[in-house]
């Protein structure tokens, strides 16, 4: 792929809301790495009010609005963090299952790899972790008519592959890495508490509770 091509093809990344990374969008993620390819998207995505951005971890790169005060940036600003937060319990319901697979692991990162024979096997031997799955089978999020715990955590692992948190890899489609679309969460988690104003009730106590289970 020649620069013309690679710098079309990761604008139009950014521009869809996608997280790029070093697993999810590898060529893009490397373009950007060079000084000279961020400021040229950068400048870029400024003509358009929006701007070139990094997780705290540098781990991924991703869009936010130039101008946030705004009417349209801001009611944008808005939706993502109710995405969020629409999204969060289950999220976080999820952290806890790799928690019972990985005890004592450090949360989910880019890079962690995920084998979803090693997630049943630790969640049939724990009855409050069948519970978590079958929480996260009937909930908006996952939403899988599955009655057996492999078909449930097959659509969760679905699920989590199209909202952009983990990539399957290998023939057998049951080893997954995370992206650092986990470091985008928790970046995002840390802002909605730290600003008051996109605080709505629902929105705190969400990200408390999100912020306890991570502990």
């Amino acid at each position: 792929m020649n620069q013309t091509t690679l710098f079309a093809e990761t604008v139009r990344l950014l521009l869809e809301g996608r997280i790029i990374c070093a697993i999810s969008h590898e060529s893009s993620y490397d373009y950007l790495e060079q000084d000279h390819h961020f400021q040229a998207v950068d400048e870029f995505l400024q003509k358009i009010e929006r701007k070139l951005a990094r997780t705290t971890d540098h781990k991924a790169f991703f869009t936010v609005y130039l101008i946030p005060n705004e009417d349209s940036a801001d009611k944008a600003i808005r939706n993502q963090f109710k995405e969020v937060v629409l999204h969060l319990e289950s999220l976080v319901k999820f952290l806890s299952l790799c928690r019972v697979s990985q005890p004592g692991a450090e949360p989910l990162s880019a890079g962690s790899v995920l084998y979803e024979s090693e997630l049943l096997s630790a969640i049939e031997q724990s009855s409050a972790a069948q519970q978590l799955l079958d929480d996260l089978a009937k909930g908006r999020f996952v939403h899988s008519n599955a009655t057996d715990g492999k078909g449930k955590l097959k659509t969760l692992m679905q699920r989590l592959i199209e909202h952009g948190y983990l990539v399957s890899v290998g023939r057998s489609g049951a080893h997954y890495i995370a992206t650092a679309k986990w470091s985008w969460l928790y970046d995002t988690m840390s802002f909605i508490q730290a600003h008051e104003g996109y605080q709505e009730e629902q929105v705190q106590l969400e990200t408390d509770s999100a912020q306890q289970e991570m502990l």
